[in-house]
Order: structure tokens, then sequence, then C-alpha cells
């Protein structure tokens, strides 16, 4: 049974003073209180998500350059991730064992398109944690030079001649 940490509460929310712990199972109930008495509900339960949230690129992420590199924060107990990246959700897994908190895809991602992707922490014991899966979407290639000067095809241009496009 949970403790008591806040009592006669006015309204229907409660926001805990500080952060909650990382990766962790907190179980919660409200008591409703009355003229008539009171009414202890049902145990309800959450898990905070884990200290993995990744630096780059951030959830929601928009216009992220499509050479990027993923980075994370190290999970405590894991020296391993295995790395997943896609357009799907969930994604695939891209590459297993990485021993850093980083990982640069080989070749860069597709231009304005949306990638999900999720770090899975392994564990010394063979154990993996699946992570949160993030978004993010890569930035739109640029538009083809245009309006070059001199025109295509130009002739009789002097040896000093600037070259200018849009």
């Amino acid at each position: 049974s949970p403790p008591i940490v806040s009592s006669n509460q006015a309204g229907t929310s409660y926001d805990p003073s500080g952060d909650l712990t990382a990766a962790a199972t907190y179980y919660w109930r409200v008591t409703a209180k009355g003229p008539g008495g009171s009414t202890t509900g049902p145990l309800w339960t959450f898990t905070t998500r884990s200290s993995a949230a990744p630096s780059v690129p951030a959830d929601g992420a928009v216009d992220v350059p499509t050479a990027t590199p993923l980075t994370w924060n190290a999970i405590a107990g894991s020296s391993r991730y295995d790395v997943r990246l896609g357009t799907t959700n969930p994604p695939p897994v891209l590459v297993r064992n990485v021993s850093g908190t980083t990982y640069q895809p080989a070749v860069p991602l597709a231009p304005a398109t949306t990638y999900y992707w999720q770090i899975d922490a392994r564990e010394g014991g063979g154990a993996v944690t699946p992570g949160p899966v993030w978004r993010f979407t890569t930035a739109v290639a640029p538009s083809a030079p245009s309006s070059p000067s001199p025109a295509d095809g130009a002739v009789n241009l002097a040896v000093t001649t600037t070259l200018a496009w849009a």
C-alpha cells in the first residue's frame, strides 16, 4: 500500500514535487472523501521511462540533418546496446551489441522522412531491456541550383567572369 503523500486534495489531480525516479515502478491510489465518509479506490501502477533518453535527436525533432549520429545516455548495469532504427514503429534492429552510447548510421538517412528509433540495453547476464520508441523527421533536401549566370551555353565571355546562381 503506497504511503499518503497528500491529504484533502480539492481537485482531481496531483503534481508530485520534484522529478520521479527514472525506470521506476510506482503504485498509487486515491481515497475519495465526502460528507458520507470515505472510499478507497483501486491500486494503480505506472513505470517511468528509462534514463536512456536520447540527447540527439530528441523525440519529435524536425529538420534533423541526414547524417546525424544517434546518441543516448548510458544505462546502469548495461555496457552494450542494440540500436533500432527505421521508418516503421516499432523500428527493426539495425545493429546489435554497440559498446558505446553513440551510433553513426553507415549511410545518410533519407531527407524529409520520419524515422523511429529505440535503444535496447543489454545487461551482463544477457537480458535485454527495451527502451521507449522515439521519432524524428529529417530535413528537406535543398532545391537544385538554378538561374546560372552566365547562362548555360554562353560564349565569348571575359576571362574575369564571375559565376552566380540562385
